[in-house]
């Protein structure tokens, strides 16, 4: 698929934000690739989550930001009504109880042939298969980062850095068809690889670098992918969260944004 039409249209964050959790206490939204939570005076004519919110419910009180999503990175973005409830989330991201469940569409073929095989679909993946079939198609990377001294803003794999730790789970293989302007000079696709993504640890850009390091970087990640695929999009995704809260567990799932950007051939 090519990154034209409704990827690219310029009223895209003019659309109404998909609410996918709302009670009295937490406002999640699926938040849209290339959106900032908050807006950036230096940039004041781009719509910020923030904005968006206040213009699409005015009714909603104040909220409270609890975690970050970067601006390229699509999914869910959780905000508390109440100071306490804000809290009480705030605490669970502290205490690394949060689970986080990210998706990905990476440059290259992590696991080599798999792309022949018959691979499940998403739901069949998370719900039902079996986990020896599962475990077969996990990668884990135990890799430390901190701020890259050759760069402002990267961040790299460094021996000084925090430990950082992330599990990857590979779903799907096949091929990325790239946009017809970037494929005059090149092979018109390239090899890509879906991956479910599991972050133990919270380090700015993790996902990020630990895919680049592992040789498979994101695919539109102008920062790690090298050589840089010049898409719509960088494909990472927030996909599903669960917050152990006392008070009862929540478990909040978005859509797959990327079901149709991987073909067989």
């Amino acid at each position: 698929m090519s990154g034209t039409g409704e990827h690219l249209s310029s009223d895209r964050l003019l659309k109404p934000l998909q609410v996918v959790y709302q009670d009295d206490s937490y406002f999640v939204v699926d938040k849209p690739y290339d959106c900032r939570i908050q807006p950036d005076p230096k940039q004041p004519n781009d719509l910020s989550v923030e904005q968006l919110v206040q213009q699409q419910y005015p009714d909603l009180p104040p909220l409270k930001n609890v975690h970050q999503i970067d601006y390229a990175t699509s999914g869910i973005y959780v905000q508390a009504l109440t100071r306490k409830a804000a809290g009480k989330v705030c605490k669970l991201f502290e205490q690394r109880s949060v689970e986080k469940t990210y998706l990905a569409i990476v440059h290259g073929h992590i696991i080599p042939g798999l792309e022949q095989e018959e691979t499940s679909a998403l739901e069949e993946t998370t719900t039902t298969t079996t986990a020896a079939a599962a475990a077969k198609h996990l990668i884990s990377v135990d890799k430390p980062i901190g701020n890259d001294p050759s760069h402002p803003f990267r961040m790299a794999i460094l021996p000084t850095g925090k430990p950082s730790f992330t599990t990857i789970q590979v779903i799907q293989q096949g091929y990325y068809h790239l946009p017809v302007h970037q494929s005059h000079d090149v092979a018109s696709k390239i090899p890509v690889t879906k991956v479910l993504l599991f972050p133990k640890t919270g380090r700015r850009h993790q996902l990020r670098v630990h895919l680049q390091s592992i040789g498979h970087p994101i695919i539109g990640d102008f920062n790690y992918e090298t050589p840089y695929t010049d898409t719509f999009r960088m494909m990472l995704h927030a996909y599903k969260i669960h917050f152990p809260l006392s008070s009862g567990a929540i478990t909040i799932e978005t859509k797959d944004p990327f079901v149709d950007i991987i073909e067989n051939s």
